[in-house]
């Protein structure tokens, strides 16, 4: 099962940050977050730690599919998965927001 991915990673108070969204079809093609797995990073080091996930829901059939991702995720991961090795386990297709169309679009894409 293929998972519809947004990696985002930002820094602050001297960690980097990265949030893997999930991404799920509203209608008719339209995409929007339904949850996040967000990782942290010591600035200057290689590895990332404190997986957690965050729902960014208020649909109960959304939580459901996230509960799945997570579920997924928690019995293949191990202790110290790496993003890489979470979007290996979801099998991750990656979007990106398109400001001038205002929806998310596969990265294979050029504009």
């Amino acid at each position: 099962m293929k998972t519809k991915v947004r990696t985002t990673e930002y820094n602050q108070y001297g960690y980097n940050l990265m949030s893997i969204e999930i991404l799920e079809e509203k209608f008719a093609a339209h995409l929007n977050p339904i949850g996040s797995i967000k990782f942290q990073q010591t600035y200057g080091e290689d590895y990332w730690y404190g997986m957690r996930f965050v729902v960014e829901t208020d649909r109960i059939s959304d939580l459901e599919k996230f509960t799945k991702v997570c579920k997924r995720i928690s019995s293949k991961a191990e202790w110290n998965s790496q993003p890489t090795d979470i979007k290996e386990i979801l099998k991750a297709i990656e979007y990106r927001f398109c400001n001038t169309t205002g929806h998310f679009i596969p990265n294979d894409i050029k504009l």
